[in-house]
């Protein structure tokens, strides 16, 4: 599963508990260092068992870059609901359903001509059903 290495070595060290891990929570810092550390920890420990927080924003302007900003800008439940509210760790040509929530209406509600297919050949049936290509 992992490979030794001495950067990473605390991973071997957990060996045994990350095995029977369903579901990791990564909670890295929101800088391209501390991403490409979540994105490396995903790789060896596999993408489908990891989630990864969004770190919420501390003011107007700024994003919190760690759980302890969470913790002094906006206190404790915040933390606990970030950690709850984690996402499943992106995985290429992997799709979450809200993705195509916008082309599944304009095909339900046949607001778009295109989207409406072929015809079957029997108009009773057309009602329900359209090839499309």
């Amino acid at each position: 599963m992992l490979s030794q290495d001495t950067k990473f070595q605390y991973l071997w060290n957990c060996n045994e508990y990350l095995e029977k891990a369903s579901r990791i929570i990564l909670a890295t810092d929101s800088n391209s260092s501390g991403q490409a550390v979540a994105e490396e920890l995903a790789r060896r420990l596999g993408k489908e068992r990891c989630w990864r927080v969004e770190w919420p924003k501390k003011n107007d302007a700024e994003l919190c870059k760690d759980a302890n900003e969470v913790l002094m800008y906006l206190g404790p439940d915040s933390l606990r609901k970030v950690v709850e509210n984690a996402e499943l760790y992106p995985i290429k040509g992997l799709f979450k359903f809200r993705d195509f929530v916008h082309e599944i209406d304009e095909y339900y509600y046949q607001s778009n001509i295109e989207h409406l297919g072929v015809s079957t050949g029997w108009r009773a049936l057309d009602g329900l059903y359209n090839v499309r290509i």
